[in-house]
């Protein structure tokens, strides 16, 4: 109701200021040969641009969107696994992928293990928690899951989005240890060696998970042309003439799952044990839009696109509670 308030207010101004300029402008056009008559035309015609720049402003401000995202993982302390949740999409993919990196990378494996040896200390020490092994894996998990969920260019024709993939991706991106593991051709991987026969030569996957558990993923992500992709630390902007998109996240804290232990074993595949730790995360979505946006012919495609992107985010990384 204070919203829709402000908004007749706002209206009922813009329209009393708008009719003044334009009387201004009106009074005065019929004597430009009068210098007084010049200055007060030129000064409605400031106001009333002035007005209309503001408005439109206000307007495309109003368009921003900002998402805080609340979610968190159950890591099985015994198995060093992360529990997968028949409500959180995303516990699947990150507990899959993780054990997918640790089968095929040993170095990580050892890294990730030796991490979890003070495990108990997490709960007590932030600090530790933050600076250890084991929350740069959940955040590199996190953003794995973020990038695959940009595959998708609905909205968007073919001929007005951008392809990112290993050839072409910022060295950031490249670095995150899920896409050096898992995109890497399975051609080349020991792992799919009964996979090479079965496929044709000019034919190709775009995913393959075998028995063992090991992943190929394909990756290529699209965006809109206009865009370019940044990544900075724990954050991914896309950005163009038009908008920006931020999306930030990290690790919050950990604690025991106790006292919520019958609600995550309601959702979970296996049983929350008492030693297990649940971590908390969070991601934040935010979008702004320029004035430029309000005169693009696409303008509406970007628009859906986006709210498709962030819909996403939100569906696949917090919890569904039927």
């Amino acid at each position: 109701m204070k919203n829709k308030k402000a908004e007749i207010i706002e209206i009922i101004l813009v329209t009393i200021l708008i009719s003044l300029s334009i009387n201004l402008i009106s009074s005065s056009i019929f004597m430009l040969n009068d210098i007084k008559s010049i200055i007060v035309m030129s000064i409605g015609i400031i106001i009333c641009l002035s007005i209309v720049m503001y408005y439109l402003k206000i307007k495309v401000k109003s368009m921003n969107i900002d998402k805080f995202i609340e979610g968190n993982i159950i890591l099985d302390v015994k198995n060093k696994n992360i529990y997968k949740s028949l409500e959180y999409f995303s516990s699947f993919n990150i507990s899959d992928d993780i054990n997918a990196v640790m089968l095929e990378n040993k170095e990580i494996n050892k890294k990730y293990n030796e991490s979890l040896k003070d495990i108990e200390k997490f709960n007590e020490d932030n600090f530790k928690l933050q600076n250890s092994y084991f929350s740069f894996v959940i955040n590199s998990a996190i953003e794995y899951q973020i990038l695959n969920l940009l595959t998708d260019h609905i909205h968007l024709d073919d001929k007005d989005i951008k392809t990112i993939d290993l050839n072409n991706a910022p060295k950031d991106i490249l670095n995150n240890i899920f896409i050096k593991t898992l995109a890497k051709d399975y051609k080349t991987r020991k792992a799919f060696n009964n996979y090479k026969d079965e496929m044709k030569e000019d034919e190709e996957l775009f995913t393959v998970k075998s028995d063992e558990g090991y992943i190929y993923n394909k990756f290529t992500i699209a965006i809109p042309k206009n865009a370019i992709l940044i990544k900075k630390e724990n954050s991914l902007v896309v950005k163009s003439k038009y908008f920006k998109i931020t999306i930030e996240w990290g690790i919050n804290d950990a604690s025991l799952p106790f006292p919520d232990m019958e609600f995550y074993n309601f959702f979970s595949h296996d049983k929350v044990d008492y030693e297990d730790v649940e971590i908390s995360y969070y991601i934040k979505v935010k979008v702004e839009y320029s004035l430029l946006s309000m005169f693009s012919k696409k303008s509406d495609n970007y628009y859906l696109w986006i709210e498709f992107v962030v819909n996403q985010i939100i569906e696949f990384l917090t919890l569904k509670i039927v």
